[in-house]
């Protein structure tokens, strides 16, 4: 056995056919006793069969050993692999791709050496979001590669466990936004979200690339040059939209130069623009269209109610107007008639019983009310103990006294 051996590549190797063929004659266990010591790369790009929608699960044991679990559907067949606890110790790079993995666990403790994985192309969007984040607590992981995997949304805590992470490709995804957490990534050079489905950069993911970056300033000046790399955000292929929700995002994005590419477009009135000042004004005057309309409107609103306020105005001063008028013929008419006839426009019928409180109190001022509305300046109030004629009877009296 090759102890010095440091790096093996199986990418597309003919076990994928033979695999195809005889699966069920592999070996449901394997166990390997040895190692080699100085074992850092693995290559197994392509190595699996695609269509029976392979789960890989990678995790140490109490026995010092690591387990490896190929599993296989739909003939629930699968394959363990026994390995002794070197054999991931030194490893700094795993390439997985291209083998339509739906499920990849490496609940390790041990991989502490790990610098690059590549999970591109695979089928991670059918994994579970916290078996996602458990997946890469990997402490020394500098370049993770996961493009290609249809995630429509990535764990906001997934790399809070990768702290060297200096390149994160997440491109031709379906993400609508960055939505996890980087800005403890202090030493992050590339973030390549390009042909996914993200329209517009939040408020929240924007401060965080702040104070990144800011942040690693201060950080990266204890570096060596070599590492002191200028951070890039590459978001080229995305349907970025001139929106009046995205407007913000826009102004911003025009003055931040690790934004790639540089002459970045937008979608504007059923074509592609470029992201510039004049684009920008643009969509501002649009954005304050929507606000003249409503303040127009509002003023119109406020304008019919006035409307109908001042024509109910008018309808009750029209109508005081008409009684007033009836009123003055009528008094017009009685000051007539009572010029040629003693005649009262008020006959005022009452008990004995209330006498000395009606004479004393309601007709001196009734018939002094009267007298100053009617511009008279006789009595205006007929009363029976003064108007009835003597000798005759009362009913009929009180009949004469209102009819006149």
């Amino acid at each position: 056995m090759c102890l010095n051996l440091k790096e093996v590549n199986f990418n597309y190797v003919s076990i994928h056919t033979v695999i195809r063929e005889n699966l069920n004659d592999v070996p449901s266990k394997v166990d390997v006793k040895k190692v080699p010591n100085n074992f850092k790369k693995l290559h197994l790009k392509g190595c699996l069969p695609s269509d029976r929608s392979p789960q890989l699960s990678i995790e140490t044991s109490e026995e010092d050993t690591v387990i490896v679990k190929l599993s296989f559907r739909p003939a629930a067949i699968q394959w363990i692999f026994s390995f002794p606890a070197d054999f991931i110790n030194n490893l700094e790079f795993i390439d997985l791709s291209e083998n339509e993995l739906e499920h990849i666990s490496m609940d390790l403790k041990g991989m502490s050496k790990l610098k690059a994985l590549n999970v591109s192309k695979n089928n991670l969007f059918l994994m579970n979001t916290d078996t996602l984040i458990i997946t890469f607590d990997l402490p020394e992981l500098e370049e993770l590669l996961a493009s290609y995997n249809e995630l429509g949304q990535v764990p906001r805590d997934i790399f809070t466990r990768t702290p060297k992470l200096a390149i994160i490709d997440l491109s031709h995804n379906k993400l609508s936004r960055i939505s996890f957490k980087i800005e403890h990534l202090k030493l992050l050079k590339r973030l390549d979200v390009s042909y996914n489905n993200i329209k517009s950069i939040g408020d929240e993911t924007r401060f965080s690339l702040r104070n990144m970056i800011q942040s690693r300033s201060s950080f990266n000046s204890n570096l060596t040059e070599r590492n002191n790399t200028t951070f890039q955000l590459n978001i080229a292929g995305n349907p970025i939209e001139c929106s009046c929700s995205s407007l913000e995002f826009l102004k911003w994005a025009m003055f931040q130069h690790f934004i790639i590419p540089q002459m970045l477009t937008c979608s504007l009135k059923g074509g592609r623009h470029v992201i510039d000042t004049d684009t920008v004004a643009e969509l501002e005057e649009a954005c304050k269209l929507p606000i003249v309309v409503v303040i127009g409107s509002s003023i119109g609103g406020v304008t019919f109610l006035l409307m109908i306020f001042a024509a109910f105005i008018l309808f009750k001063r029209c109508s005081q107007n008409k009684k007033r008028r009836i009123l003055q013929n009528r008094i017009q008419n009685y000051v007539q008639k009572n010029e040629e006839k003693e005649s009262f426009p008020i006959f005022l019928s009452y008990s004995s019983k209330n006498s000395d409180f009606i004479l004393r109190y309601i007709l001196p001022e009734l018939n002094r009310r009267l007298k100053e509305r009617l511009k008279v300046d006789t009595d205006c109030v007929a009363l029976g103990d003064y108007n009835f004629a003597i000798g005759r009877q009362v009913p009929d009296e009180m009949i004469r006294c209102i009819e006149n």
